[in-house]
């Protein structure tokens, strides 16, 4: 199975330990729009190029993500897990597992590893 990290998200040696740094994508669902920010922040300074996935409530959460790093923005009371999958489909548009590729950061305490 896959590895658990537990910590908050939006500490640097959580996120190391989940593979932030290699992860070619990071999708953040935590409810609470300053921790999302803070997650998003933290992620981007360890990996400038990752793609960003977080879910918002609305437009103006929208807004607040995409201006702390965000690169794809899904609305979370409208199809998440279509949105949410076709952005990683979209980011990941190579042969490789999504397993191996994306970190899921579902709330501040717990997250999912990817596999290297």
């Amino acid at each position: 199975g896959a590895a658990m990290v537990y910590g908050s998200a939006s500490r640097v040696d959580v996120l190391k330990a989940a593979g932030v740094e290699t992860a070619r994508a990071v999708v953040v669902s935590n409810p609470v729009l300053i921790e999302k920010m803070a997650i998003c922040v933290a992620v981007r300074k360890l990996n400038p190029r990752v793609a960003i996935i977080a879910t918002a409530a609305n437009g103006a959460e929208r807004a607040c993500l995409e201006a702390f790093g965000a690169t794809f923005v899904c609305d979370a009371l409208d199809g998440l897990t279509d949105s949410v999958m076709r952005s990683i489909r979209q980011t990941l548009s190579t042969t490789r597992s999504v397993a191996s590729n994306v970190v899921g950061l579902t709330s501040t305490m717990c997250f999912f590893q990817a596999i290297p």
